[in-house]
């Protein structure tokens, strides 16, 4: 039985240009947070803990009395407003998709060792994964009167894909209740921005570079981004969540619910800047999914009113290359 695990953050006072702000940080949803702000309520951590409490009781697949995790034993539940936007976010990542992104790939997820079952001690079989596939689809869900049904009993749920971004955008709406007018939160990649930072200038956001560590010379970061207020970032990569099998198949946690297998694309990582983080959260993994080297400039003119993105990928030569929307051009700092 696991359960999300809170840990005492360490708040540090930071000084910069004679502003001071503070830094928390601590471990959520298997990855850790942090958040730097200028004039913290005293009682910051406990409202801080109050939204993570919130989503580990909602959305949280490793929490067996979540929502959602009495959802997929067939229970009958109420979601709430963030639960549906989530939902709504998914649907519309797997039509863009066609299918490749589904949160309904919960039992695939489980299958291949991402779930709250752990890793398996052998790969699935073919019969294994065909099985499932029998109820894997997103359109067989639909929200109605604060319920989420499905046409079969046996369709389960995995919102981890977009569950950050949530976190981060609630954690944002908590500090604009309390009147905090700079900040930045940062929740395992995803980032959301207001205000400026303690030298006076937006919010800067460095985008790993993948081939940091493996290659010599590589340098740590791909890209540095200047945030505005109220524009989230989510990054999404295969280089880090990933098993090697006995037989020497990398298994990587995002799963393509059309094959019902770990994504064989040439993507490396997905960084999408969008006003929701959830939304820039569930199109992050979606690219990683669905998006090839080939089919990306169709991407960038199919989302071009709801996001922009830059990904990382791996040519024929084994090479990283880059490809980044236009409207990248107004983050990216040269």
């Amino acid at each position: 039985m696991r359960k999300l695990i809170l840990l005492v953050a360490a708040i540090v006072t930071l000084s910069a240009c004679g502003n001071k702000y503070q830094f928390i940080d601590g471990q959520t949803q298997g990855t850790s947070y942090h958040l730097i702000m200028d004039k913290a309520p005293a009682d910051i951590q406990t409202k801080i803990d109050s939204v993570l409490n919130y989503i580990d009781g909602t959305m949280s697949i490793f929490n067996p009395e979540s929502t959602i995790s009495r959802y997929n034993r067939g229970e009958n539940v109420t979601i709430d407003g963030n639960f549906e936007v989530c939902v709504a976010y998914a649907r519309t990542a797997s039509i863009f998709s066609k299918g490749a992104y589904d949160i309904t790939a919960a039992p695939l997820v489980n299958l291949w060792g991402f779930g709250p079952d752990g890793r398996p001690e052998i790969e699935p079989t073919q019969e294994q994964i065909d099985s499932v596939m029998q109820f894997v689809g997103y359109r067989s869900i639909r929200t109605m009167y604060s319920r989420l049904f499905r046409e079969d009993n046996r369709t389960q749920i995995d919102l981890s894909s977009v569950a950050k971004g949530m976190t981060v955008d609630v954690m944002c709406q908590m500090l604009d209740k309390e009147g905090v007018e700079n900040y930045l939160v940062e929740i395992g990649g995803e980032v959301r921005c207001k205000g400026i930072s303690s030298t006076n200038r937006l919010w800067r956001v460095g985008i790993d570079n993948p081939d940091y560590g493996v290659k010599n010379g590589a340098p740590q970061t791909i890209a540095t981004l200047a945030i505005p207020s109220e524009v989230s970032v989510a990054t999404s990569g295969n280089y880090r969540n990933y098993y090697t099998t006995e037989s020497g198949q990398r298994v990587a946690h995002t799963i393509n619910a059309l094959t019902g297998r770990p994504s064989q694309s040439p993507i490396l990582s997905a960084t999408v800047v969008a006003p929701s983080c959830a939304r820039a959260d569930a199109f992050a993994t979606m690219l990683m999914v669905a998006g090839d080297p080939s089919n990306l400039q169709s991407f960038e003119h199919r989302l071009i009113q709801m996001c922009d993105f830059l990904v990382v990928y791996s040519d024929e030569n084994g090479n990283s290359q880059v490809y980044k929307t236009k409207g990248m051009s107004n983050f990216i700092q040269e």
